[in-house]
């Protein structure tokens, strides 16, 4: 777990971004990270549509946006 202070947030559009200061930074219970593959069993089949339908819409936007 991370205690943080916001320091500033910007306006995307779509979203929030806030830039913070870290205050203190602890160890969660069981205290290891959650492995893709074991992310991928807890969210289920219908968020991983979903975000792999958002990604594709992002990755599009992208290369359209890209200058080189």
């Amino acid at each position: 777990m991370i205690d943080c202070r916001v320091i500033d947030s910007f306006d995307l559009g779509d979203a929030i971004a806030f830039l913070c200061g870290v205050r203190e930074e602890r160890p969660l219970d069981g205290g290891s990270p959650l492995p893709w593959a074991r992310a991928r069993e807890v969210v289920g089949d219908e968020f991983l549509l979903r975000w792999a339908e958002k990604s594709q819409k992002e990755r599009a936007f992208a290369v359209s946006a890209m200058r080189w």
